[in-house]
């Protein structure tokens, strides 16, 4: 009878153990959040593309932290166009101009998406 009672109680708390490692690492926090916004103004200059890839998981993460991620999600937000605009200029050097086309459309929807209409303006008129 007690091995049945300790057995059960094992198979209890691994339950309890599970639900409670299911919750804490599902979900982001905000340290994360951050971390990845800094690993994309670390790189804006040097690797558009990674600071945009960068600035995209900021908007997933911050999502999933809520209301007090807000602010860093906008931040991140507005750089994205910024970046396809850089990407777009480092292509066009390098003479891939339907690459740069197609990051200068991206800088065009993504500034209209966070209301850059002087970023959007820049980008249609090259």
């Amino acid at each position: 009878m007690g091995d049945l009672i300790r057995t059960s109680l094992r198979i209890f708390t691994a339950v309890i153990i599970m639900a409670f490692s299911v919750n804490v690492y599902g979900q982001a926090d905000m340290s994360q959040v951050v971390e990845a916004f800094n690993s994309g103004v670390a790189i804006m200059k040097i690797n558009p593309d990674g600071a945009i890839v960068s600035f995209e998981k900021v908007i997933i993460l911050a999502n999933e932290v809520g209301a007090e991620a807000d602010e860093i999600k906008g931040q991140a937000s507005k750089q994205i166009p910024k970046m396809y605009w850089e990407s777009a200029k480092i292509l066009a050097g390098k003479k891939d101009y339907e690459g740069a086309l197609v990051k200068l459309d991206a800088c065009i929807e993504t500034s209209g998406k966070v209301g850059d209409k002087e970023q959007a303006s820049k980008a249609s008129s090259t």
